[in-house]
């Protein structure tokens, strides 16, 4: 019994230093992961590569997530001249516990730029951006990265992501670009949530299941 306590005794510094360390290790991911969390990112958008006609595929494909002057959010390969594209990073969403990272913010366009807040419409399900007002009166979180890739935009644990096509009688697809070319191949973007927004099976016409990725400035 003497021997067993004397062993027990010498070893609870041993397991006291493992536990530390394995704190001290998981407090280091944790930081390396809000840090990524914190750092401004563009949004980039991807479909299965069987999903839609091929030339709705070209179009929502690694296409970019941009802010539209109407406040709605679009992912495009040609955007319109008053667009600009997202670049934002997580942020602490007031409606959620301390030091969280559930919020979106991204810095607009306006003269002179804002940070402003992404939110989901909780009427019609459109991704938008806007003021803080805006975000309190609608669904802003929480967003996060998907833990198997940490790369994907989550919303509230869920995927769940449509586009939809415009039509080319909305004002963006009447602005010209920089070579006098309409801009074509624009999609809005909808949280569908557990309704499905009407997202039938097979996709509908004028939709794509897509995912939204966190990418570089960079790139």
């Amino acid at each position: 019994m003497v021997i067993g306590v004397a062993m027990m005794s010498a070893m609870i510094p041993t397991i006291y230093g493992l536990n530390e360390a394995s704190r001290g290790a998981q407090d280091s991911e944790q930081k390396r992961k809000d840090t990524a969390r914190k750092t401004p990112f563009h949004i980039q958008s991807t479909c299965d590569l069987l999903a839609g006609k091929e030339d709705e595929r070209a179009q929502v494909h690694n296409a970019r997530l941009y802010l539209g002057s109407d406040h709605k959010m679009y992912v495009t390969k040609r955007p319109s001249p008053s667009m600009t594209p997202f670049n934002g990073h997580f942020f602490k969403n007031p409606d959620f516990e301390d030091d969280n990272l559930a919020g979106l913010v991204t810095v607009s366009n306006e003269q002179p730029p804002q940070v402003r807040w992404v939110y989901v419409d909780a009427q019609t399900r459109e991704l938008k951006w806007g003021s803080r007002e805006e975000r309190e009166a609608n669904l802003s979180g929480p967003f996060d990265l998907a833990a198997d890739d940490e790369e994907s935009i989550i919303l509230d644990g869920s995927f769940k992501w449509i586009v939809m096509r415009v039509s080319d009688s909305e004002p963006h697809m009447q602005e010209e670009g920089p070579d006098d070319e309409v801009v074509l191949g624009l999609w809005r973007v909808y949280y569908y949530g557990e309704d499905g927004l009407g997202l039938g099976k097979p996709v509908d016409k004028g939709k794509l299941a897509i995912v939204l990725r966190k990418t570089s400035v960079d790139s």
